[in-house]
């Protein structure tokens, strides 16, 4: 995965969602996050943004071959794999079948059908989701 670039105003919201600093619409929260930074971790709010960036570029998704469970955590990208990691399986499946039925209720017996197209619109994979009838 390319690295992503983490701007400053979302590090700071991660940085005051950590520190549970509450944002009010009509005040900047800057000042308070900087304080809560360098009084918790002795660090800056750019030093902050820096190692969650970081953090943030070893962050990826992967199925396990040899478990076949799908887990999220952080990788080593020159040795391609996980050294922190939880697994994610029922999430994943939970996260497949509302993408593929586009968050739709499925009755017993009623099914759904996604479509995975290339670049030029053409179908390379069919996805099918169908809930049993109940016995």
């Amino acid at each position: 995965m390319a690295n992503r670039r983490l701007d400053y105003l979302d590090a700071q919201e991660l940085a005051a969602s950590i520190l549970n600093i509450t944002e009010s619409d009509d005040t900047d929260n800057t000042d308070a996050v900087e304080d809560a930074l360098a009084k918790k971790f002795e660090i800056s709010a750019e030093t902050f943004q820096e190692i969650a960036e970081e953090l943030f570029n070893r962050i990826d998704v992967g199925i396990s071959p040899l478990t076949n469970e799908a887990y999220i955590g952080f990788v080593n990208k020159e040795r391609n794999m996980f050294f922190v990691k939880e697994d994610i399986s029922s999430q994943f499946i939970g996260l497949v079948v509302q993408w593929s039925t586009e968050g739709e209720k499925l009755e017993p017996g009623k099914g759904f059908q996604k479509e995975i197209t290339d670049m030029d619109g053409n179908v390379e994979f069919i996805i099918t989701i169908k809930k049993p009838k109940a016995e």
